[in-house]
């Protein structure tokens, strides 16, 4: 049993890393001290300014439930779908160039990681410009009120200039997502936090104001995707103008290597994303197609609750990401192995205690937060909590995976999961209704994620650990 004061040295220990400024990084013990150190800079930080964010969306669910009502809010949550849906759109080289700037950390080498800034910079610029072109020459074309499957009055009018609205801002932010990959590669997630919070609070600011005047839709999109689109340009300007010159986008350190391994790297990772994407952001369209938007509010509502659990594991996970990298590429490999245990124990605790609780009192939240409109069943919240842990364990590995570099990996069991989940969906969406939904997704994740992944990763340390030991 662990004494007080084993926890009270440990505490103590955790206290002393909780400082701005930098460890040497001569030593291996140094170089593991400044990667907690900026791993619990980052997670203090986002946890509290994301996760007050989070707690104010969640706060205005019922506000603008009751205002838009049960189609209108449905297809609002349907068109920020589309959000997660067009990550894809970066090719995966905001990824890509995640591992590319952790490398050039652990090499020391500032050139190397203007010239991986610039190509990816310019390459995203292309493609969002690109796209931009596609979406308006095919936006007469399309029936959007169909596509949404809307029917009232209100809502058809609305839908095809939300959407325009919509991928403006989402357009814009493809090459403007490089400071956001640029600052977490040097493990310095905080500062993207502390800019992402700014945006949303003042986002959803804008979106109380909106309601108040009595705004259509449009104007609402236009408060949620379009402040956190200025906050993105002014961290631009701050990063690049001020705190990391040395990485500024330019013409003349685009490099033909640099943005082949960026390339190379982001394909990867673009096919990855789409895999998951279609995976885990198809629900509510499918609910959509399937049953119809009202029940996109009965699947919304209650896996907005479960997504705060996500959102804020996810703030753990993700500065490990470029530690794992930058520690890969010095060879500290005992101190990967040590914090990949420890992570694994800290989201099993994290995630599965919350989801408990959110499982057995979800109905009586629920009907707090927003009233007796949204009634979920005790399998739909079971789905809701069993997906979230296993979602998150199988993060957290691919942290590790991510920072490693194993990509192909993940593609391969990503593809065949992804394909699974999608028909797995839609047949027991017809089936059973939105519970399906769920549980389609929960077979998928356990058999063609989960296990592959306990696996394999065992036997990636082990090779990674003999490697270090023959240099």
């Amino acid at each position: 049993m662990i004494s007080f004061a084993e926890i009270w040295a440990k505490a103590r220990h955790i206290a002393a890393l909780v400082r701005f400024m930098p460890f040497e990084t001569t030593t291996p013990k140094e170089r593991a001290q400044e990667r907690h150190r900026r791993i619990i800079l980052t997670s203090g930080i986002s946890l509290l300014t994301k996760g007050g964010a989070q707690l104010l969306a969640l706060a205005i669910v019922p506000l603008t439930l009751h205002y838009l009502g049960q189609e209108r809010y449905g297809l609002w949550l349907t068109i920020n779908s589309f959000a997660a849906i067009l990550t894809f759109a970066d090719l995966g080289l905001g990824n890509g160039l995640v591992n590319a700037i952790s490398e050039a950390n652990g090499k020391d080498d500032r050139r190397l990681a203007r010239e991986y800034v610039s190509s990816a910079f310019f390459i995203l610029s292309g493609v969002a410009l690109l796209l931009g072109v596609i979406f308006a020459a095919s936006y007469p074309w399309l029936d959007w009120p169909r596509l949404f499957n809307v029917k009232d009055a209100l809502a058809i009018a609305e839908t095809g200039p939300s959407m325009v609205v919509f991928m403006v801002c989402t357009l814009a932010n493809i090459p403007l997502g490089v400071v956001q990959r640029v600052q977490l590669g040097y493990q310095q997630g905080f500062s993207n936090s502390l800019w992402q919070a700014l945006g949303t609070i003042i986002s959803l600011g804008m979106v109380v104001v909106a309601i108040f005047y009595k705004a259509n839709l449009v104007w609402l999109v236009t408060a949620l995707a379009g402040v956190p689109t200025l906050a993105a340009i002014g961290q631009c300007i701050a990063v690049f103008g001020f705190t990391h010159t040395w990485v500024r986008p330019s013409w003349t350190y685009i490099n033909f290597d640099a943005v082949k391994k960026i390339l190379r790297l982001g394909i990867s990772f673009f096919v990855l994303q789409l895999a998951y994407i279609l995976a885990f952001a198809s629900d509510n369209l499918i609910i959509t197609q399937v049953i119809g938007p009202e029940a996109v509010t009965q699947y919304g509502v209650p896996a907005r609750l479960f997504s705060l659990l996500s959102m804020m594991i996810g703030i753990l996970l993700v500065p490990l990401w470029p530690a794992y990298g930058e520690a890969i590429a010095r060879g500290d490999i005992v101190w990967v192995r040590k914090t990949l245990v420890r992570s694994l124990w800290v989201v099993l605790l994290g995630v599965g205690v919350p989801s408990i609780i959110f499982v057995t009192f979800g109905p009586q939240l629920i009907k707090l937060w927003v009233g007796s409109s949204v009634q979920p069943s005790f399998m739909l919240l079971l789905g809701l909590g069993v997906l979230t842990v296993l979602v998150a364990m199988g993060n957290t590995l691919a942290m590790f995976l991510n920072g490693a570099g194993v990509i192909k990996f993940q593609i391969i069991f990503a593809v065949l999961m992804s394909a699974t989940a999608v028909i797995a969906k839609i047949i027991l969406a017809g089936a059973v209704g939105i519970t399906g939904v769920i549980w389609g997704t929960i077979f998928s994740y356990i058999f063609l994620t989960s296990i592959p992944t306990i696996i394999y990763v065992p036997r990636l340390l082990r090779r990674m650990q003999q490697k270090t030991m023959m240099i």
